[in-house]
């Protein structure tokens, strides 16, 4: 089975709608953060969230499904994993958390498992510029 990851369970999105290259793009309901799901190349995805105000919720929470477990390896890399009906491991990487504020500076971020979730959490300081 395929890995499933939801939207971070801390948005409230309307309906996505698809952009000229590919991405699908769920505005907020309520004013919060936006998300952008993006198909990469080598069937990867790429899921951003944009937060539009520093009293907006900077923690993103990401439940992983079809059995999935987030781990975080001695090198620091992340994971999903899970077992077959075989025994055999199915395995996902997950690229490194990344985080850019209006400007294109570097805003502090990690992430850190919580139960069956992969939850971002960033860090941004007093002169982040917000959308």
């Amino acid at each position: 089975m395929p890995l499933q990851v939801s939207l971070p369970s801390e948005t409230n999105t309307r309906r996505g709608v698809s952009t000229s290259d590919g991405t699908v793009v769920y505005l907020a309901a309520d004013g919060g953060a936006d998300v952008a799901a993006q198909v990469l190349e080598s069937d990867r995805v790429r899921i951003q969230t944009v937060i539009h105000d520093s009293g907006d919720s900077h923690e993103f929470s990401y439940h992983l499904g079809n059995g999935y477990v987030p781990v975080q390896a001695a090198d620091g890399t992340y994971w999903a994993y899970r077992f077959d009906d075989d025994g055999q491991i199915n395995l996902y990487g997950i690229g490194a958390a990344w985080a850019r504020d209006a400007t294109g500076a570097n805003v502090e971020t990690r992430y850190e498992i919580r139960g069956n979730e992969l939850v971002q959490v960033v860090s941004p300081n007093a002169s982040a510029a917000y959308p």
